[in-house]
């Protein structure tokens, strides 16, 4: 995820009862919280569950290539997964791990530092750190969603379009690459997810970017509202209408589709008269109820001390107690 100036930046089912939340319970809900997994506890993201009483049964990370506490597969991941697995919140046990997988690092973390080339992925330079990978979550054995090189559309990061020489061929090769060495390892418990953002500088159409269905498990967005820093204030309905990035994702493929990331600033004075971040929360669960019905997940963006995380605001937690909470599964 990257701020930039723009009006709007750009989540298995499981059946639950029915009830007057606004986003139906048949739409999974999850979380990244910026200190979860690493805290072994899960103290900070049990506490927002808690507050919005709707557990978080998918737990979202980031992992690096190239650094040596997050990307080497036997230094955490391990410990993480099964906590994930096991973590109970609201009288719920039991979470699927969504991992974005980033072909980058160590620091300086810059689109110029190129370190993993999206070639070079493609050609099998990589293979001894993908297999490593792909052998310890077949080994884990769980579910695990597996989000690679996500936001490719975008130019902020070294496998995106139009840096580093990068062409949509080129990202296609490279994902297939990934995919097929996790086939070989025989790691069908891992989904592979195929993650675009919301808007891209180039205006390219994200659809340009797409594998195949024989690649793809989910597909994802990831939307956010910046508000007033961000060149505006924008609904959920906004952001996903601006580039008509959903009804492309949604004619493109019947894979089921998430939002990856998504969340919202608080209002600010200069964002209009009457705007929320608690009204923002109502009306996009609503918005998911009612004009979104082909996504079946959402995995909200708590960045913790920021106004984009889910408890910024006494009023956000309320919004998304409405909002989400009280479903069982």
């Amino acid at each position: 995820m990257l701020v930039v100036v723009l009006v709007v930046w750009a989540l298995a089912t499981s059946p639950s009862p029915a009830r007057a939340a606004t986003l139906p319970c048949s739409v999974q809900f999850g979380m990244y919280e910026t200190g979860t997994p690493w805290d072994p506890s899960m103290a900070a993201i049990r506490n927002l569950d808690s507050a919005i009483n709707r557990h978080s049964s998918i737990v979202h990370w980031f992992a690096q290539w190239g650094d040596p506490g997050a990307g080497t597969f036997s230094a955490n991941q391990p410990w993480m997964l099964s906590n994930v697995r096991a973590y109970t919140s609201v009288g719920v046990a039991g979470s699927t791990p969504m991992i974005t997988w980033e072909p980058w690092g160590p620091a300086p973390y810059t689109v110029s530092n190129n370190t993993y080339p999206l070639p070079r992925i493609a050609a099998g330079d990589f293979d001894a750190y993908i297999d490593s990978w792909a052998n310890g979550l077949h080994t884990y054995g769980g579910p695990v969603l597996l989000d690679f090189a996500h936001e490719m559309d975008g130019n902020w990061y070294p496998w995106g379009y139009g840096v580093n020489g990068n062409a949509p061929a080129d990202y296609i090769a490279a994902y297939r690459h990934v995919h097929d060495r996790f086939a070989l390892a025989g790691a069908t418990n891992v989904q592979f997810i195929w993650n675009v953002n919301i808007w891209n500088p180039a205006g390219i159409d994200p659809t340009t970017f797409y594998p195949g269905d024989a690649y793809v498990d989910r597909t994802a967005i990831n939307v956010f509202n910046w508000g007033t820093a961000g060149g505006g204030w924008a609904s959920l309905s906004q952001g996903l209408n601006a580039t008509n990035v959903y009804g492309r994702l949604a004619a493109l493929t019947s894979k089921p589709m998430m939002l990856a990331e998504w969340s919202s600033t608080e209002a600010t004075p200069g964002d209009p008269p009457g705007a929320s971040k608690a009204q923002w929360i109502l009306d996009a669960a609503q918005s998911l109820a009612t004009n979104f019905q082909r996504i079946t997940a959402v995995v909200w963006f708590s960045w913790t001390s920021t106004p984009f995380a889910l408890d910024s605001s006494s009023d956000a937690v309320a919004a998304a107690n409405t909002a989400f909470g009280g479903c069982t599964s």
